[in-house]
């Protein structure tokens, strides 16, 4: 078993990762923080457990290199340009740290990150960047911790570790008081009947005053139907949404134990959703019994009666031994946010490297999407986005399909179906539409979504050798064919585009349906699928 971090070993760690943090996010405050959060998450793991957290938080940053930085070290500021990946891995291997150590913490072969290394050079060349490896140690090299910064990392990794030890350890004041003689004991005196009776009528009163917080409290969260309407007639608006009742998520799960005939024991509830899109509202519940059997529920939402369960073998069974509480987890999660109250759209449970988390979707009264992701084991913030409502206001707009047609007729003599669309998305009075050639080639437009015309166009040339490759259009359908799916059944493709992996150009393709996320690996030449994953949403 690993040995703990002790306080003695943090400014050592925090100088051996420090430049990797550095370089991964571009800002000293974002990598003093993401170290201190790292530190502590593997308190208990050991030191070998650090750079996992190290990549895992810094993951979560929004790259904005400090100005005086790219000034200091100009040799490294076309690195901050790259994707995510690239860059992390190029931090990884600049600041010393061996490449096998950088493996195993990505959870990959050697040879894998010896490829994502080389491609992340290829990047870094065509963005100008210098690729000789010795000019990028060299640069890195001066990227160190000062002393107050150190002691602050200490500091701080103490005063985290002291508040999760009086968490974990809450001290009771107890104290002893003497028994008073009997004829000094109140309750041996005698009390006049007009005391007994108002003791009683203040208790009746207070009893009132509390029934009726914790009912306007329920009220809040869950205030009752204002309007009257047909199922067949539904087409609620954020606002509608606000004065809507429906039954809780906890509500949705005893209905689903229930229909099962058992409890919460051995029961995990993998993902509870309200499905605002569709009418009638409804919750979609998905749980895993005894780590063998998954099912699938539909309620619908305001009444709570089941309309429809399918079940099927567990394929990746979900322990959620040592998880912190949910009702805990969800009241800081919504805390992030700054809301008062928001009515909740979707709890998940999952696991990400091996290391369990709870996802939590608000909807506040504007329309606005918080999705907050937090360490199922010590709480930890690991993603927050906000997502903004889409325009209501669409009067004069061109319909989507129209778009994606004017999309690809800006390209050349196609239609939608010579295509694979990896973005369809109004955003504000624009179209945000990407797809991919069946030669590989990639586009990104932006579309006025009144008038149609293209405001920026962006071209990603393919620059494998496709000359026998089967095309992105028949790799698509091999994906759909293993995945055991139709069309139909997919909500959109999110990758479409030609890679190189071991030594050959493969096909990459992502997509989503109701329940999965999916991604596969193709060889561009035969078609023959040499990865595939599907992950529940």
């Amino acid at each position: 078993m690993a040995e703990p971090i002790r306080q003695q070993d943090i400014p050592a760690l925090a100088a051996q990762y420090f430049p990797a943090a550095l370089l991964y996010t571009g800002s000293r405050t974002e990598a003093l923080s993401a170290l201190t959060e790292a530190l502590a998450a593997a308190a208990q793991d050991g030191s070998d457990a650090v750079l996992p957290h190290v990549l895992r938080i810094c993951g979560t940053r929004t790259v904005q290199p400090d100005e005086a930085l790219t000034d200091a070290v100009p040799a490294l500021s076309a690195v901050w340009k790259l994707p995510p990946g690239s860059r992390r891995d190029l931090a990884l291997h600049c600041s010393g740290i061996p490449d096998a150590v950088s493996a195993k913490a990505r959870g990959i072969s050697d040879a894998e990150f010896a490829q994502r290394l080389e491609k992340a050079m290829r990047q870094l060349t065509f963005l100008g960047g210098t690729a000789d490896p010795d000019a990028l140690r060299g640069a890195v090299s001066g990227l160190t911790l000062t002393a107050e910064e150190s002691g602050g990392i200490r500091d701080r990794w103490t005063q985290a570790m002291a508040e999760r030890e009086a968490q974990a350890s809450p001290v009771r004041e107890i104290t002893r008081s003497e028994q008073p003689p009997a004829k000094q004991n109140p309750l041996h005196r005698k009390i006049p009947l007009w005391g007994a009776a108002l003791s009683i009528l203040c208790a009746a009163l207070t009893l009132a005053v509390v029934l009726l917080l914790i009912d306007r409290s329920r009220l809040k969260q869950h205030p009752p139907a204002e309007f009257s309407v047909s199922d067949a007639e539904e087409n609620y608006t954020v606002q509608d949404l606000a004065h809507l009742s429906f039954i809780s998520m906890d509500d949705a799960r005893q209905k689903v134990l229930e229909a099962l005939g058992t409890d919460d024991t051995n029961t995990v509830f993998s993902n509870v959703r309200l499905d605002t899109a569709k009418t009638p509202v409804t919750y979609r519940v998905t749980c895993i019994t005894d780590e063998t059997t998954q099912y699938e529920f539909t309620l619908d939402a305001r009444t709570g009666e089941i309309t429809k369960r399918t079940e099927a073998e567990a394929v990746l069974p979900l322990r959620t031994e040592g998880w912190l509480p949910l009702d805990e987890m969800r009241a800081r999660a919504l805390s992030y946010t700054k809301l008062d109250a928001a009515l909740t759209v979707r709890e998940q449970l999952g696991t990400d490297g091996g290391r369990g988390y709870y996802r939590f979707r608000f909807q506040d009264a504007d329309g606005k999407i918080y999705t907050v992701q937090l360490s199922a084991l010590d709480g930890i913030l690991l993603k927050y986005s906000v997502e903004m409502p889409p325009v209501t206001d669409t009067a004069g707009f061109i319909p989507l399909d129209a778009a994606k047609q004017q999309a690809v007729a800006r390209v050349g003599d196609l239609t939608p179906q010579d295509v694979v669309f990896t973005k369809e998305k109004l955003d504000g009075a624009v179209y945000l539409i990407a797809f991919t050639l069946n030669d590989g080639t990639q586009y990104a437009l932006e579309l006025d979504a009144r008038t149609g015309m293209t405001n920026t166009l962006d071209v990603h040339p393919v620059s494998a050798d496709s000359s026998r490759a089967i095309g992105i259009l028949k790799a698509r359908d091999l994906a759909l064919e293993q995945a055991g799916i139709t069309a139909e059944d997919v909500q959109q493709f999110t990758k479409a585009k030609i890679d190189r992996s071991n030594g050959i150009y493969v096909y990459e393709l992502a997509f989503e349906t109701l329940s999965y996320d999916y991604e596969l690996t193709l060889n561009t030449e035969t078609g023959e699928i040499i990865k595939y994953k599907a992950s529940y949403k």
